[in-house]
């Protein structure tokens, strides 16, 4: 029974260790190479029927 458990463990383990080496890799590798790009597409003061777009209330949502 234990020369069972043995054979079984060891590729189980090797899978755990990949994971663990190989996901902190990963993830600096996405986190160095990500940038955020914003583009304005439109701008305006008014609505489609020339309402005046007013400010959002102050204060917490």
């Amino acid at each position: 029974m234990q020369q069972v458990f043995r054979k079984h463990s060891l590729p189980a383990l090797k899978a755990v260790l990949g994971v663990c080496v190989l996901l902190p890799l990963n993830a600096l590798s996405a986190e160095a190479t990500q940038k955020v790009q914003t583009e304005t597409l439109l701008r305006s003061g008014t609505s489609w029927d020339g309402v005046t777009y007013t400010a959002y209330p102050g204060g917490p949502p």
